[in-house]
């Protein structure tokens, strides 16, 4: 059933911290009746427009709702589809290799994770289940066995397990795998490649028995298989914990952002190893947290939600400390928040949803580009990126000045999440980009970066 939306914009938020700008335009409210205490958002071109569009979770009514964005900021009415009850978790990726964008989702209620096709216009039919044995506290996707094809993985707070899934290719997938976690409870599971070897690795956020939330790490082989847990300790108590991976020291490698009753890092050494957890002081009770470039200069900042009614801006050096921004005050209690570029201007947005009220969130991104990024990172004007803006592939030369033998190269996207990366032994490289989606990314080594845009 369709509804009207309707925007309300309720402030503009503008400040100028330690000389960087950071900025969001007017808070936009989306009120259309989705129902009390919307609990989760994901972001998607869900009708091959190349826009952004809106999937919303909504718990209490077991609905999942879809909006579709016109690329400005803004969302059309809504489209509701009924789900079974316990709605915990929503994803979207292409699960059946068609080209259209389809939405996965688990219910505390269940043991099977649901899958809803998509039709490529922005509607979704012929929902499947797929068993995994347990009832999934959360979910995550990525290609763990190198076929180009979009798996599944599962964390599993009752079992104390985490399962694996691998999709042939046309939105059915093999019988579950499961790997035990180390004495704890794993509430959230995601994934990257913590020890740069191509394959894609697992971690969790767990909930220790006795003690500190902990991370558990499994690696990935690339067949689809992984290793046994690795446990690292973080610190704190559990108090409502969330994590995000980002790099957040420009090292170019994958760290760790967990916040409980403060923010900790584990600084990822590229190894399938971190350094000790390093601490900082954050407001209480956070409900979510959320990693990317908001103020443009280059460097991984953090986005923290908590009971509050605030967003707390933490944002990164670019050595692995914050500076704090102040803090974002909203019109409800938020829940969820997730960060994309919604109006395809090359920066990061949020989006967020509340407990109490019938309402998502959207704050657009306005804060300036900073003029001194190319001074911050010596021999940047060197590098050539031809051509640019690019449709399929382009060239890479570094200077003499820049190349080292097995030189790494990385593209990354304005959250700083690592897509690509390539070892190099010559000064000119031609890197293949046609599987990139439409906007706005960085090759980055280790004494250069240089932004190029994909058509």
């Amino acid at each position: 059933m369709k509804k009207l939306l309707l925007l309300l914009l309720v402030f503009t938020l503008s400040v100028e911290v330690n000389s960087q700008n950071i900025c969001f335009y007017p808070d936009t409210v989306l009120l259309d009746n989705y129902g009390q205490e919307e609990q989760g958002i994901c972001i998607a071109d869900l009708n091959n427009d190349g826009k952004k569009d809106l999937v919303i979770k909504k718990a209490y009514n077991d609905t999942i709702s879809v909006s579709l964005g016109n690329g400005m900021g803004s969302f059309g009415a809504s489209i509701n589809y009924p789900f079974i009850g316990g709605l915990s978790v929503i994803i979207s990726a292409d699960f059946n290799n068609d080209g259209n964008a389809d939405i996965a989702a688990i219910s505390n209620d269940s043991t099977n994770i649901y899958i809803l096709q998509g039709n490529g216009v922005g509607s979704f039919s012929n929902i499947k289940s797929v068993s995994c044995n347990a009832p999934p506290s959360s979910l995550i996707c990525n290609d763990f066995n190198n076929d180009g094809k979009i798996d599944l993985a599962t964390s599993n707070v009752n079992a104390n397990n985490i399962t694996v899934l691998l999709n042939n290719g046309v939105g059915s997938f093999s019988a579950p795998t499961n790997y035990p976690v180390f004495y704890a409870w794993p509430y959230y599971i995601l994934s990257a490649d913590f020890n740069e070897d191509g394959n894609s690795d697992l971690v969790t956020l767990n909930y220790n028995h006795s003690g500190p939330p902990t991370i558990n790490l499994f690696l990935g082989t690339g067949t689809g298989n992984f290793g046994a847990a690795v446990n690292f300790a973080i610190g704190g108590y559990y108090s409502g914990s969330y994590f995000t991976l980002s790099d957040l020291n420009n090292d170019n490698h994958v760290d760790i952002a967990v916040i409980g009753d403060s923010l900790y890092v584990l600084f990822g050494t590229g190894t399938g190893n971190f350094n000790y957890p390093k601490s900082f002081t954050t407001s209480n009770y956070p409900t979510s947290i959320n990693s990317a470039d908001f103020n443009n200069d280059l460097n991984t900042d953090i986005a923290i939600t908590n009971s509050s009614a605030i967003i707390s801006i933490l944002l990164g050096t670019g050595t692995g400390s914050f500076s704090y921004a102040p803090n974002i005050n909203i019109t409800d209690y938020p829940q969820s928040i997730t960060c994309s570029d919604i109006n395809g201007d090359g920066k990061a947005d949020l989006a967020l949803t509340t407990y109490s009220t019938s309402a998502v969130h959207i704050l657009l991104n306005c804060s300036n580009p900073n003029t001194n990024i190319v001074n911050s990172y010596s021999l940047t004007q060197e590098m050539q990126v031809d051509p640019n803006p690019v449709i399929s592939s382009l060239w890479l030369s570094l200077p003499d000045t820049i190349f080292d033998d097995n030189q790494v190269v990385f593209i990354t996207n304005v959250f700083g999440d690592i897509i690509k990366h390539y070892t190099v032994n010559k000064s000119t490289l031609q890197i293949d980009v046609s599987d990139l989606s439409a906007g706005v990314y960085f090759i980055r080594v280790k004494r250069g970066i240089k932004k190029f845009i994909k058509q």
